[in-house]
């Protein structure tokens, strides 16, 4: 189709689907600038997103080759001596971008596995690749967007095997980190001046008041970067249905440096000129998908099975970073870094329209709480593995005080921001975290010594001290802790409870209430656990642990049920059985209830074809 043809469809058809197909079907433009007229045109003609979904799911033509070459193409302003033409190209690479993001969240199940078979065919995720280190910030930030949205609104992660993900999170972490004050003129070059207006800023505001401001905008939009490659990098690990421990290991054989990467942006300080960025937090979360436990199985819950677990081979990054989120609360500096930031920021809008609100300043404390939550299950999860993966007892001491002050020191409720996978909340995770290493400990008979220590450890954490640790380790302190323990465990049963009876949002409840009961049997495991371990010294103080844990297995049980996870459901009522009939008289469930676990378990037999 030539391009007065095309000209005539787009001026004389009234169709937006006909029009639609007649441009995205025609043969490539030999002339960059043909296509720019289109995508224009396009513009002018108002085609929405659904248009382009409709006919994108109802052609057998494979359309994306289209958009795909539009986004592959390199304008540079030394290629093209008309100015004007250069802003239209870049334009019209914007317009591309955005249908494609629009059009992942779009359809049902079966038309976004279309949608995203079509763009991995147009290899639409190398030029992802390639366009994060464009030379325009926002046009890496189009790159960011399509994988976040083909990670959260389409199957992306269940479709990438190893490598490919393990290429994605390095570039994703790679980009993350890159410095800010590097990117000094983003907003004054010819080429990328139009950034400003499709960021949808007012030149009139007090950014483009000299190269201060609009550096310091600059920086804006970096975060604003950063914090959402973070966030893809998180989804991209955390969305993978089907990823095992082995398959995560694999990951990390593809790629070593990922973990340090991961590391590394999980300490990013706040970005002066992006208050309210939570790139740290987010990358903690990336790291702690690393460590998921299999969905079939609990942590902590006894099993006749061996249990292959994801280790790490760098355990002493991980005990810098537990280090590094010990005090991160009550670090005035930051805080007083961060109201500089957000004054300074606040200043380059207009009152009118300034995107700030009242609440963004709990953005502090609450991100520094997604942190610790994060490094605390990491922690946890370490300390089922703790031989394997190198953790020596200098290293547990290390890490006490975080946990210690996740178990006694709440600064922040459940955790109620969004995530596609669940993290216990603190008051529940700070006393499995610090229970386990409690745990560890006796199991090496390194646990009463402590108070006999004359010295600080060789290699003991800056952050804490010998007087410390024989403080949280006495065993009056473990009482206590162990009493409060048993409290949590009644807590976060009744919001299962409630959670189950309720629902959740006007949805069923049955989902969450499962993870809630999960929660409340991995810290009643730990307890009971470490009582086992020191034979008895703290049994009173853990009285009715176990008969709660078999409870909390016992309706982990139910709710698998519910959502036909055979595997869970017969994995929990097998060990709420054994756990049972290993308990004291006191310490046992009703007989009714041990009739019920049995039927659980053989309908899961059944289902599993056992």
């Amino acid at each position: 189709m030539s391009n007065s043809s095309i000209m005539d469809v787009l001026t004389n058809n009234s169709s937006r689907k006909d029009l639609l197909h007649a441009v995205l079907t025609s043969p490539d433009p030999k002339r960059p600038a043909s296509l720019s007229s289109i995508f224009g045109q396009l513009n002018e003609y108002g085609i929405d997103s659904y248009a382009i979904f409709d006919v994108l799911v109802n052609t057998y033509v494979p359309l994306f080759g289209r958009i795909n070459f539009k986004l592959s193409i390199v304008w540079r302003q030394l290629g093209l001596s008309d100015r004007h033409q250069l802003i239209r190209g870049y334009m019209s690479q914007w317009q591309a971008w955005n249908i494609l993001i629009e059009v992942c969240g779009l359809g049902t199940i079966h038309q976004r596995h279309l949608t995203l078979s079509k763009l991995i065919n147009a290899r639409a995720f190398d030029i992802c690749l390639t366009t994060l280190n464009h030379r325009l910030l926002l046009f890496r930030g189009r790159a960011v967007h399509l994988l976040r949205a083909s990670c959260s609104e389409s199957f992306l992660p269940q479709r990438l095997p190893s490598q490919d993900v393990a290429i994605f999170i390095s570039a994703l972490c790679t980009l993350a980190l890159q410095d800010p004050d590097t990117l000094y003129g983003q907003l004054t070059g010819p080429e990328s001046e139009m950034q400003w207006n499709l960021a949808k800023l007012s030149f009139e505001d007090p950014w483009n008041k000299n190269d201060e401001s609009r550096h310091l905008m600059t920086r804006r939009f970096f975060g604003e970067l950063q914090m959402f490659a973070l966030d893809a990098a998180r989804i991209l690990l955390a969305m993978g249905l089907n990823s095992s421990p082995r398959a995560r290991l694999n990951v990390i054989k593809h790629s070593p440096e990922i973990y340090d990467l991961l590391l590394d942006c999980g300490i990013l300080a706040h970005l002066h000129g992006y208050p309210e960025g939570v790139s740290g937090p987010l990358a903690c979360e990336a790291l702690c998908a690393f460590f998921n436990w299999p969905a079939d199985t609990l942590p902590g819950i006894p099993h006749l099975e061996a249990l292959t677990t994801l280790g790490t081979k760098d355990t002493k990054a991980m005990i810098q970073l537990g280090q590094a989120w010990i005090n991160s609360v009550s670090d005035s500096e930051e805080t007083e870094r961060w109201m500089r930031s957000y004054t300074a920021t606040k200043a380059l809008y207009s009152s009118s329209r300034s995107p700030f609100t009242k609440e963004l300043y709990e953005n502090l404390s609450q991100a520094a709480s997604r942190s610790r939550i994060s490094v605390l299950r990491v922690v946890a999860t370490l300390t089922y593995n703790a031989d394997a993966a190198g953790i020596k007892n200098v290293d547990i001491y290390s890490l006490l005080e975080l946990a210690y002050q996740g178990s006694f020191k709440i600064v922040a409720g459940p955790d109620g921001y969004p995530d596609p996978f669940h993290v216990s909340p603190e008051y529940v995770l700070g006393p499995i975290a610090f229970a386990r290493l409690l745990v560890v400990l006796a199991q090496r008979n390194a646990l009463n010594g402590v108070q006999f220590l004359q010295k600080s450890p060789q290699g003991l954490s800056s952050t804490t001290s010998l007087s410390r640790i024989q403080h949280i380790t006495h065993p009056d302190i473990i009482r206590r802790f162990i009493r409060i323990s048993v409290g949590r465990i009644r807590d976060r049963l009744a919001e299962a409870y409630t959670l189950r009876d309720k629902g959740f949002n006007g949805a069923s409840g049955v989902p969450h209430s499962c993870v809630a009961f999960a929660d409340a049997a991995e810290l009643a495991a730990a307890v009971v656990a470490f009582d086992n371990i020191t034979g008895g010294d703290y049994t009173q103080a853990a009285f009715r642990a176990r008969y709660m844990l078999v409870v909390c297995l016992g309706h982990v049980a139910q709710m698998a049920l519910e959502l036909k996870h055979y595997q869970r459901v017969y994995f929990c009522a097998l060990a709420a059985l054994d756990v049972n009939e290993k308990s004291a008289r006191d310490e046992k469930v009703d007989k009714s209830l041990v009739k019920v676990y049995n039927q659980r378990a053989q309908e899961a037999k059944i289902a599993l074809g056992l």
